[in-house]
């Protein structure tokens, strides 16, 4: 947890915008918040771990799995259930499937430092997420990100990789969607 909060504080003071919440809110959290965060159930969160590169003249230290610069992550919700799962209707969102036709997934909080972004770490991170939906439920899953329209680099990746717009939501909403309803 501690590695994944520096990481996402690092990446709220240099993208403010790109969130809902700020790094004035988030860095008043205490570790035990910042774990509560991380290991949730039902929570999974995939980072991108930047490493160095054996060379002619240079050896690469032994690494843990987890060792290295923390560049990047996502964190997907899920399986959630239909009734969480669905948006009101005034959104315009359609109706989610039976929990016993489909499961349901929410992607959140995908980021890359901006050090790494242009190579490539957003789309493997979508990719991942999806594929690890697609393993826990490979009959149907549907996932879904809430995203500002405004953020067209966001926007249009996410288009890029098959996600297509189906609804309009308000803060609040989006919030408790992402799993930050605390932070209202």
């Amino acid at each position: 947890a501690k590695r994944y909060s520096e990481l996402r504080l690092a990446i709220l003071l240099s993208s403010p915008s790109a969130f809902g919440s700020s790094h004035a809110m988030e860095s008043i959290f205490t570790q035990e918040q910042w774990q509560q965060r991380v290991w949730r159930n039902g929570v999974t969160v995939f980072v991108c771990i930047a490493r160095p590169v054996a060379s002619e003249t240079a050896e690469v230290p032994e690494l843990g799995e987890f060792d290295g610069e923390w560049v990047g992550a996502a964190t997907v919700f899920g399986p959630v259930p239909k009734d969480d799962y669905q948006l009101v209707p005034e959104s315009g969102s359609p109706e989610a499937g039976a929990d016993d036709e489909e499961t349901k997934w929410q992607m959140t909080g995908l980021f890359t430092s901006p050090e790494h972004r242009g190579k490539g770490l957003a789309k493997r991170l979508i990719e991942g997420a999806k594929a690890y939906a697609g393993i826990q439920t490979p009959d149907r899953f549907r996932m879904r990100i809430i995203a500002h329209p405004e953020n067209l680099m966001v926007v249009t990746l996410y288009s890029r990789l098959g996600f297509v717009y189906v609804a309009r939501v308000t803060g609040t909403e989006a919030f408790t969607t992402n799993g930050d309803a605390a932070l209202i």
